[in-house]
This record gives structure tokens, C-alpha cells and sequence, in this order.
């Protein structure tokens, strides 16, 4: 969890030949981007991105192992946890996870199929 965090949050520093275009002064300048999500969803999607497009006709599936967690904090995701931390509830940064689809296959064939989380407990 906290390695895929600091991938998507993590701060570029802009320089050199990927140097901001000012559009003030018309120059490079060095800049920080950072990724932050502004609003939250009321139901999230995350799709991950499990191939590799690389050059001429060799793309290529990847079939690594890959964990996700039953519940998720968004709060280190978003620019509401600077800026109106204290005006909005804990719960609002909160998602239970309700399914997985899975693609079994190659790259270019195969099927998917889906694991929903049951809320029925049988005793």
C-alpha cells in the first residue's frame, strides 16, 4: 500500500529539459507537480494498468502478483487533507471494497470474471 502511495503522490521536480513553460515569462522555469485527487466519488473505480505497450509487435501481459486491500483511506490522496482537513469527516476519505473483475488470458484473448463481496453472512 504505502509503495503504490508514494508512487501516485509522490512530488516531480521539473528541471532541465522537462522544465516548466512559464507562460508569464515565456521561459523554462523549475517547477514541483504533484497529483492529487479534488473531490472524491460516491463510488470508486480504480482500473490498473496490467500491460506493457512496448515498441513494434512485442506487448506484453503483466502477471505479477498484485494484492488490494478490503478497505481504502483516500486521505493522503487528496488536496482536502491540507487545505479543509478538519471541515470534513474521516468517513468521507473511506471505501469498502464491493468486487474484483479479473482478466484471464492473453493480451489480446480471453475472459473475465468477477469476485463480488457478499454482505450475507451464513452462520
Amino acid at each position: 500500500g504505502d509503495v503504490y502511495k508514494r508512487q501516485f503522490i509522490k512530488i516531480e521536480k521539473l528541471q532541465g529539459d522537462n522544465a516548466y513553460s512559464c507562460g508569464i515569462c515565456n521561459g523554462k522555469v523549475i517547477a514541483e507537480k504533484q497529483e492529487k485527487l479534488k473531490t472524491l466519488p460516491n463510488v470508486l473505480l480504480i482500473q490498473l494498468k496490467r500491460f506493457d505497450l512496448l515498441y513494434g509487435a512485442n506487448n506484453m501481459k503483466l502477471n505479477t502478483y498484485c494484492e488490494f486491500p478490503y478497505e481504502i483511506n483516500l486521505k493522503d490522496y487528496t488536496s482536502l487533507k491540507i487545505s479543509n482537513a478538519n471541515k470534513v469527516y474521516d468517513d468521507y476519505f473511506n471505501y469498502a471494497l464491493k468486487g474484483v473483475i479479473i482478466h484471464m488470458g492473453l493480451l489480446n484473448s480471453g475472459h473475465y470474471y468477477s469476485l463480488i463481496l457478499s454482505l450475507i453472512h451464513i452462520s
